[in-house]
């Protein structure tokens, strides 16, 4: 079998399949695109180059950069949202609930019609099955409240996007902090047990 290469779908289009799919898990496949397919077209490889350099693409980093302001500022809000435990730090047994508090926070922002559902039956809501969102939110809450982080650049959050597939894959490779910071979160929830985590050192020795 050939290797597969392709573009994957946005974290918009991974949470709207996991509200379809609720209360069950999604199912469908990550590649909104195979690359190799536009290789094999008439003129593939400079429909390729085309691509790379599209108001599409350029229009879709823009996008990520927006919404990486966004977020910064709602870490903010957040932080002042989500108070510590009695101790007057946070701690790891709140994890769970954060997560979950993303899930509610994303709905509420993208889907509230999905949301208001559950408004008089809230126990129907199946927080668990959108793996995405609950990803976000515990690597947030170990890198920023755990780890009492400080973003100093908006690149910081624009990598938060990368993480809505991770749960849906069976192999990541990753920067050394952020695998770091995945195996801590795959060690002490099940969020990432079909998933194995590597550093880039990976890339090394695998044949």
């Amino acid at each position: 079998m050939g290797t597969q290469t392709g573009i994957i779908k946005n974290p918009d289009e991974i949470l709207s399949e996991e509200v379809s799919a609720h209360p069950r898990e999604r199912i469908e496949s990550l590649l909104m695109y195979p690359l190799n397919a536009i290789l094999l077209e008439e003129n593939g490889p400079q429909k390729f180059v085309d691509f790379l350099s599209s108001n599409e693409l350029k229009n879709a980093r823009r996008d990520q950069l927006q919404h990486a302001e966004i977020m910064q500022e709602r870490l903010k809000n957040l932080k002042r949202n989500f108070p510590p435990s009695k101790s007057g730090k946070y701690s790891r047994e709140q994890s769970d609930e954060f997560a979950q508090y993303q899930v509610i926070q994303w709905l509420s922002n993208y889907h509230k019609d999905f949301l208001d559902k559950f408004t008089k039956q809230p126990e129907r809501l199946h927080t668990n099955i959108f793996l995405s969102v609950r990803l976000y939110g515990y690597v947030v809450f170990y890198k920023y409240y755990l780890g009492q982080r400080v973003p100093k650049k908006l690149s910081d959050f624009g990598d938060l996007f990368h993480l809505f597939p991770l749960p849906y894959c069976e192999l990541v490779v990753m920067e050394r902090d952020l695998c770091n910071i995945l195996n801590q979160i795959k060690k002490n929830h099940n969020i990432l047990n079909s998933t194995n985590i590597h550093n880039i050192d990976f890339l090394k020795n695998w044949e």
